[in-house]
């Protein structure tokens, strides 16, 4: 057969030609239907409803633990939630997953599974979890608030109080629900969903407060309630982290008591969290390299700045001078900020929108320079600080309560904070 070779060449142009079209369409069509399928995420409410039905598909979910790898292991985040709308926490979630955040901490509340002794209901710590993989970010979880069978009902005889411990003879029943919070949420839990598995555990939060250890703080007895989450939990999970009850401000006087009166104290956490918040109740907010005098006789056990306000950023270090000076089995251990922070407002002491932020900034930029594993400021010992929570991601309550510590405001505003915090976030 004889063929028209110009016919067929127009031929072929014209088939080439078809194909780039049909392969552009091809394309466009994958490009739409995965748009589709991300505008089709749902929201999982408090109806019930499983959230593997609403949240990001299987296929997203396994590509997770990559995508985690490129955020910050060094500043985190403080977030509130009132463990019923679901709308907002994933919210909350995913905001926080756009500009970078790792891992938040976040109140995980015994009240809420155990209203009745024995009887566990994860419903709520499932959501929360299987939204927290979704979103790429690790759960870090300050256990506290008892259920009303365990506490002695002190709190609201005390004005202004948060939160009260259980009584002595229910610490093995708070450390039953830690342990089982890690059968469920640890590594190889069982819980029903994915989830990112649990590593961290705080135990308490601000033991040594009266607002959260009402009413009135007792470090003997933190001692025995860490001592008895410690032996019910380190012989069956070794490799969980137990995190020391943050210290409201470097109260290092407070710590010295609990190594002084049990030598073996620091044998029960594996990591000291503090909260050095450092603002003058008159003035407002002081700067991270403030310090007070020295006093003299503290001094020459390598304490710095006074015994009286230790409401300094830089006192963290009296924190792991402690450590060494009582002998602690792992002087060196790591040491957490999970909360420092600066409210805004009008009047002293709160900080304008633009102090916060820039209070924030030179913050976190202190504590890269400062409190590293090199000795602090020509003093012996290195801070070894390892991760900062800054508190908090939203505002809970007005000036006066004080509840304006947020990056955004309670109508869900951004401050001006929020973008220092988002570029910090890049950098650290």
């Amino acid at each position: 057969m004889l063929y028209d070779f110009n016919v067929v060449s127009v031929l072929c142009r014209k088939i080439r030609g078809f194909k780039v079209v049909m392969y552009r369409c091809f394309t466009l069509l994958i490009l739409v239907f995965f748009l589709l399928s991300c505008s089709g995420k749902k929201s999982d409410q408090d109806e019930g409803k499983d959230f593997d039905d609403h949240g990001k598909n299987d296929e997203f979910l396994d590509d997770v633990e990559d995508a985690v790898s490129e955020k910050s292991d060094y500043l985190g985040i403080n977030i509130h939630w009132d463990h019923k709308d679901f709308l907002k926490i994933e919210s909350i979630l995913s905001d926080l997953d756009k500009i970078g955040v790792k891992m938040v901490r976040i109140d995980w509340e015994w009240r809420v599974v155990e209203k009745e002794k024995g009887v566990y209901d994860w419903t709520v710590y499932d959501k929360l979890m299987r939204m927290a993989y979704s979103y790429q970010i690790d759960i870090y979880p300050m256990v506290h608030y008892p259920p009303q069978w365990a506490v002695y009902g002190n709190l609201q005889k005390e004005k202004g109080h948060f939160g009260e411990p259980p009584k002595e003879e229910n610490y093995k029943d708070y450390a039953v629900f830690i342990k089982k919070s890690i059968e469920r949420f640890g590594t190889n839990g069982n819980a029903p969903d994915k989830f990112r598995p649990i590593k961290y555990w705080e135990i308490w939060n601000e033991p040594n407060y009266d607002h959260f250890w009402s009413p009135e703080n007792d470090f003997r007895q933190y001692y025995k309630m860490l001592k008895t989450v410690s032996e019910h939990v380190k012989p069956v999970y070794p490799d969980v982290k137990l995190v020391h009850g943050g210290l409201a401000t470097a109260d290092w006087v407070w710590l010295w008591q609990g190594y002084d009166t049990y030598p073996d104290y620091g044998d029960h956490y594996d990591i000291l969290s503090v909260h050095p918040y450092f603002i003058d109740v008159e003035k407002g907010p002081r700067k991270p390299s403030d310090i007070d005098k020295d006093d003299e006789a503290w001094k020459s056990m390598g304490f710095i700045g006074s015994i009286e306000d230790p409401g300094y950023f830089g006192k963290v270090y009296n924190l792991r001078n402690l450590l060494h000076l009582m002998g602690d089995n792992n002087p060196d251990r790591p040491i957490w900020i999970t909360e420092t922070g600066f409210f805004t407002g009008v009047n002293p002491p709160a900080a304008t929108q633009g102090k916060q932020a820039e209070l924030l900034k030179e913050t976190i930029d202190y504590a890269v320079l400062n409190f590293n594993d090199a000795p602090y400021r020509q003093n012996l010992y290195a801070v070894n600080v390892t991760k900062i929570f800054w508190f908090n991601y939203q505002d809970y309550g007005d000036e006066l309560l004080p509840g304006t510590w947020g990056l955004i405001d309670i109508e869900g505003n951004r401050k001006l904070s929020y973008q220092t915090f988002k570029e910090l976030m890049q950098n650290h």
